[in-house]
């Protein structure tokens, strides 16, 4: 993709149907519901909420992992505490 102008309203950019395709969230111009229709002159596509979802999607993931970590470590204390060392050899 290219800037090649600005508008009161925004940019002006030159885009290939393959980045076009990727930017609305499909894998390929050859994906199921893509359309060589999205790239008509005039057609208007707001990609912000597929960002958005995104970026929702990845803190909900980050939240997991750690709510995980926080788990398994809670879970070896717990185990710990039922586990018992080998008697040493002045016990025996």
């Amino acid at each position: 993709m290219k800037v090649i102008g600005k508008t009161k309203e925004g940019l002006i950019v030159t885009i290939t149907e393959k980045e076009l395709s990727k930017l609305m969230g499909f894998a390929s111009t050859y994906s199921s519901g893509w359309s060589r229709d999205n790239g008509n002159i005039g057609a208007v596509h707001d990609v912000s909420q597929i960002f958005a979802d995104a970026d929702t999607a990845l803190t909900v993931h980050k939240n997991a992992m750690n709510s995980a970590k926080n788990l398994k470590g809670a879970a070896t204390k717990f185990l710990n505490f039922f586990t018992f060392e080998e008697s040493t050899k002045e016990d025996k």
